[in-house]
């Protein structure tokens, strides 16, 4: 039995807001909404908040060129780093948190992280409108 109309998502989550929520489905719902704004000023932001509520520094520190190693995020940080941008964007980062000093060759400063966020996530939305 559906509970609302799929093609419908909006009205939908509001509709049926309170059984979502004691369902856990409404997280579903939440990162549809979510992924409205895939624009890369968009991403970028949200990475930038993601990264400031993680390492809990001040997000003027946050340029292009700062290394990940010079943030002072540890390796435990990192990891929920990428896990935190991977929910909000439902994507997966390569990510290699074994590897001694070097978690991954694919990003070492907060502009490589953003570029391959961004690329992920906009490579994400090329593929599903090309499925719908």
């Amino acid at each position: 039995m559906s509970l609302c109309n799929k093609r419908d998502v909006n009205g939908c989550a509001i509709a049926c807001d309170s059984v979502l929520r004691s369902v856990g489905v409404a997280n579903h719902i939440a990162g549809i909404k979510k992924m409205t704004d895939t624009s890369r000023e968009s991403i970028e932001r949200r990475v930038v908040e993601l990264f400031v509520e993680t390492t809990k520094l001040d997000v003027a520190q946050f340029q292009p060129e700062l290394l990940l190693a010079d943030t002072g995020i540890d390796s435990l940080g990192l990891v929920e780093l990428i896990f935190a941008i991977e929910d909000e964007y439902d994507i997966s980062i390569p990510f290699n948190a074994n590897d001694q000093g070097r978690p991954t060759a694919a990003f070492e400063s907060v502009g490589q992280l953003l570029d391959h966020v961004v690329g992920l996530v906009q490579a994400k939305q090329t593929d599903s409108a090309v499925v719908a």
